[in-house]
């Protein structure tokens, strides 16, 4: 049995999807003839967020107007040339299935614009496995123990823009917000939320040259010329308070890098450079001159130790260790400065000029004070302590 609606040019279809809304009922052939009159005649004739209905066929029809409110574009299996999806039918959104795929599509908004697809879920349970993860929005992406040249991505957001002025367009955006009202409820604070989580892992328990490349995220960044204005960042984190009449935020480390290995030192995961920067620069490589430090903060804090190297061979350090600071050449000291001061060096010190203020000179050559090899100035003499006591030369003018 068939049935068709009472509008002109309108098509039989079969009574199971009498209460569809086609184009068909307008007179569409989708045989690849112009139906621009049938398309225009259905979208006029749609309720706000109606849907109509495209069976499959070849899709041609230009037209606009129609009314503000979008509607949903329902094709099966439509395309432009055989092979094409449709995506795009004015500011309406168009949902085309083909060769087993979806598809949807906006050919253009209207300011302050609703989504394409939004997806919500209220997630309102008590208890649940712990760890066990409910998702709003899954997709899983399995690569076998294949060769494919191609490269499988899971997710990606294109974003491409010619747009001027003040808007600020991202590819990708997540946003984790514990409400004003979270803690209305008195059940104390809160569970952790997380804006953005990434994680990469092997579980073959093999070396990486055996297993294998893994990295957490990559950023790379493209373009030609220098970079005047200075507006041309890599990374960039802005920490602030929310209501910027409350007091400031605090917060414990910008970057946060260690493990949760347990057992002895020499036991837990490790890394063979925390950053390795191989970048030309033109300022400075680390640049701190635009923080405050409070509360006599350390600019750099190191264990002890630790050597800073000074060239890329490594054999050029500097270190603090046993209260004294040390510089080494290759693994031999060749400078100290002892926290009290004192300072010794394998090498000659040449000064352009040197300055020794005046000093309690020995009482005589059997003074017990000073070390073998103390140079001290009183007066018209010079004292030297030696294997033998004190000696003394006068000086005299010229």
């Amino acid at each position: 049995m068939a049935t068709r609606r009472a509008a002109p040019g309108s098509v039989l279809r079969p009574l199971a999807d009498k209460d569809l809304r086609s184009v068909k009922d307008f007179g569409a052939k989708l045989d690849g003839s112009d139906d621009s009159a049938a398309f225009s005649a259905a979208r006029f004739t749609v309720p706000p967020s109606g849907v109509i209905d495209v069976p499959e066929g070849r899709f041609n029809a230009q037209f606009g107007g129609g009314p503000a409110t979008p509607i949903l574009w329902r094709m099966q299996g439509n395309t432009y040339d055989g092979t094409t999806p449709v995506t795009s039918i004015g500011k309406d959104t168009v949902e085309t299935v083909l060769y087993g795929r979806k598809y949807l599509g906006v050919g253009s908004t209207n300011p302050d614009d609703a989504p394409v697809l939004r997806i919500d879920q209220n997630m309102d349970q008590t208890g649940g496995t712990e760890g066990a993860v409910i998702n709003a929005l899954k997709i899983n992406q399995i690569i076998g123990a294949v060769a494919p040249k191609n490269y499988g991505w899971a997710f990606n957001a294109t974003l491409s823009s010619k747009a001027y002025g003040i808007g600020q367009h991202t590819a990708s955006s997540a946003l984790a917000v514990r409400p004003a009202d979270a803690l209305s409820d008195g059940m104390g604070q809160r569970a952790t939320i997380w804006a953005d989580y990434k994680e990469a892992t092997s579980q073959t328990g093999q070396p990486s040259n055996l297993d294998g490349p893994l990295v957490i995220g990559e950023w790379d960044m493209y373009a030609n010329g220098a970079d005047p204005g200075g507006i041309r960042i890599g990374l960039h984190m802005l920490f602030s308070k929310y209501n910027q009449a409350g007091t400031p935020m605090g917060i414990n480390s910008v970057f946060g890098i260690g493990t949760n290995d347990g057992g002895a030192e020499d036991t837990r995961s490790y890394a063979r450079k925390i950053l390795n920067n191989a970048l030309s620069f033109t300022e400075a490589g680390i640049d701190f001159s635009q923080a405050t430090a409070r509360n006599g903060a350390p600019v750099l804090r190191m264990a002890a130790g630790h050597d800073i190297a000074w060239e890329g061979s490594g054999t050029r350090v500097t270190r603090w260790i046993d209260g004294f600071w040390q510089t080494r050449v290759n693994g031999a000291e060749v400078y100290r400065l002892t926290d009290d001061g004192s300072t010794g060096q394998a090498g000659r010190a040449q000064f352009p000029f040197f300055n020794s203020p005046d000093r309690p000179a020995p009482a005589n050559t059997g003074d017990t004070s000073g070390a073998i090899g103390d140079v001290i100035f009183s007066g018209p003499y010079m004292y030297r302590k030696t294997t033998s006591g004190w000696l003394r030369t006068q000086m005299s003018a010229f």
